[in-house]
């Protein structure tokens, strides 16, 4: 299993920010949800094609009115080792998260999006989102980031009927009991936003429980100093927190560079014993971080705590005892060079095993 990442920081100006997202494979399906196209904010669904075949990529935007009116912008033709990129907003102007499916025919695509969102003068962050998983009945949001501002929830039915999901906000001692949400109502095709409030400064994890399959994630935001002039408020920087798989027999993240300011963030729907392993950019390995996950509760494990020889780790492995209980989020965040915050996540990916079988002959 590998894994490789690509991240961006700009500590200032129109697109203060820090972005981390993994470098794509080609797929012929993507979902992507939470982005804005509300008045001062941009958001463009970026389509590669890296194949010498021709593609025709079906999109359709969901907002929390229902189904957008493509008119005839759903079907886009993607040439041989062509790039071709739909604006959100042009499609779908106003609204505070959108969320986007996409269906290719012909050759699969590396797919993205990028958005950014500014308060008239004072810019309020950027990603560049990946894929999400496929729509589940169960999903596990853990590295939600919690300091001064309520994060919000954003949930979408992609079915054609309407659904109900329970929402939990889990702490390091367990279920925050003032910030669950019971039965909330997803109509069909609709994407909606429910803010998690009253929550205490931290480091939490979102579990959503469906009747039916949906798609979610969670928005978490910090905001910097003061801007100097009167037209210029403090800045934000936001990110998206993605369902985490369940990881099987281990999974495995690569690192940005800045990781000396992340934590990795655990989450189970099973107690389990989970061993930590650091590693290097040169492949060693630094000592094991053994830690129990307790059902319903979030452990969370700094930078610091996952060292290799005093220095930063370049990834992680993390290895449950018990397969498929264990969720894990990165949550990287870096100063901004004036007394703020910048954010980004990324989960933890799960290995998937189906390798080509290895023959090992000992001999004396």
């Amino acid at each position: 299993m590998t894994d490789s990442l690509q991240s961006t920081i700009t500590p200032s100006g129109d697109y203060r920010s820090l972005a981390v997202t993994r470098c794509a494979e080609p797929v012929t399906e993507a979902s992507f949800l939470g982005m804005s196209t509300d008045t001062g904010d941009s958001s463009v669904l970026v389509l590669h094609n890296p194949t010498e075949r021709a593609a025709t990529a079906s999109v359709q935007l969901w907002t929390e009115d229902g189904p957008a009116a493509m008119e005839g912008r759903s079907q886009v033709v993607v040439a041989p080792g062509a790039e071709e990129r739909v604006l959100l907003e042009s499609v779908a102007a106003g609204q505070a998260a959108v969320g986007v499916d996409v269906s290719v025919l012909g050759s699969p695509l590396v797919m993205h999006v990028q958005t950014t969102e500014r308060e008239g003068l004072t810019p309020g962050g950027a990603e560049i989102l990946s894929p999400l998983p496929s729509a589940e009945t169960e999903l596990q949001m853990p590295g939600v980031d919690v300091a001064g501002t309520s994060p919000t929830l954003v949930l979408a039915n992609p079915q054609g009927a309407d659904t109900t999901a329970t929402v939990e906000v889990l702490g390091a001692e367990g279920a925050i009991e003032t910030a669950a949400l019971e039965e909330i109502e997803i109509p069909a095709g609709t994407v909606l936003r429910t803010p998690l409030d009253g929550l205490p400064d931290g480091t939490y994890s979102v579990s959503v429980r469906a009747a039916d399959p949906i798609t979610a994630v969670t928005r978490s935001a910090r905001t910097g100093a003061d801007l100097p002039g009167d037209t210029i408020g403090a800045p934000v920087d936001f990110t998206l927190v993605a369902p985490a798989p369940a990881l099987s027999s281990h999974g495995m993240s690569a690192l940005p560079i800045q990781a000396g300011a992340g934590e990795l963030t655990l989450v189970a729907t099973a107690d389990s014993a989970v061993t930590v392993v650091p590693i290097a950019a040169d492949g060693s390995a630094g000592a094991p971080s053994d830690v129990t996950v307790n059902t319903g509760a979030t452990t969370t494990l700094t930078a610091a705590q996952l060292q290799v020889d005093g220095g930063a780790a370049a990834a992680l492995s993390v290895v449950p005892d018990v397969p498929g209980a264990v969720h894990a989020s990165w949550m990287q965040r870096a100063d901004d060079g004036a007394g703020g915050v910048l954010l980004s996540s990324l989960p933890v990916l799960s290995d998937q095993g189906g390798g080509t079988p290895v023959v090992v002959r000992l001999g004396e």
